[in-house]
């Protein structure tokens, strides 16, 4: 991607738009530099930073505290493949970010990662429904269907 080099004094988020392709459907996609993860980056007072962020900062406020931004645009895509080929990573339209926490960030609807797909289930492998009295959870976070494993054990036992 050819790099724009912006003027000096170009307000910070002039150079961002600057870099801007406008999408159908609402995306700002970075067309600058970005990072291993697929994510937007700018150097701002000679230190690279995630474009997202700063858009996010710059018109809406702080992202607070412990929260990361997640791309709400990704989980309107089920064709995208996720991870640093995400689409939806060099989005940098602040209606599109939403603060969450790491795990709600990784849990979110969107999401292909392992974690958010084994959240996703409702049945264990053997077909029983994980509910509050059938579950246990384990101190990792996985969830332990109750029946399963005390069938488990019986046949262990015989």
């Amino acid at each position: 991607m050819a790099h724009k080099r912006a003027r000096p004094g170009t307000p910070l988020l002039q150079r961002l738009m600057d870099n801007a392709i406008v999408t159908e459907g609402g995306c700002w996609i970075w067309d600058g530099h970005t990072n291993s993860e697929g994510y937007g980056t700018i150097n701002v007072d000679y230190m690279p930073k995630l474009v997202h962020k700063l858009a996010y900062e710059l018109l809406v406020g702080p992202v607070p505290k412990g929260k990361h931004l997640d791309h709400l645009c990704h989980g309107w895509d089920g064709d995208c493949p996720g991870g640093p080929l995400c689409l939806h990573r060099p989005c940098f339209n602040p209606e599109h970010l939403h603060p969450k926490t790491p795990r709600g960030n990784t849990l979110a609807l969107g999401s292909k990662s392992i974690a958010a797909i084994n959240a996703r289930k409702m049945h264990c492998p053997k077909n029983h429904r994980y509910t509050k009295s059938n579950t246990r959870v384990t101190k990792k976070g996985q969830r332990i269907c109750k029946t399963y494993q005390r069938d488990n054990d019986k046949g262990r036992k015989r």
